[in-house]
């Protein structure tokens, strides 16, 4: 099957005889590139899908907060005389 590219120099990608595992595999394309192969049994592909959830429900309340405690821009209304 086709692999996909995900970002970081990491590939995924499903094979025929075993659909249901995704394979992880690390390839940067030169000689010496350090090549490493991980399987995702269905899981530990739930496992990793509930910690992006869960990551990324935690990066919505820290980025909450930052707005929250970031101070006010300094600007009136249009038309408004000071």
């Amino acid at each position: 099957m086709h692999k996909d590219y995900l970002g970081d120099s990491v590939y995924a990608e499903m094979n025929d005889i075993t659909p249901e595992v995704i394979t992880l595999t690390t390839e940067n394309g030169y000689t010496d590139d350090p090549r490493n192969v991980i399987h995702l049994e269905p899981e530990v592909q739930l496992a990793l899908h509930r910690y992006i959830l869960r990551s990324s429900e935690i990066l919505r309340e820290l980025r909450k907060q930052q707005q929250d405690q970031s101070p006010p821009t300094e600007s009136s209304p249009a038309g408004e005389d000071q």
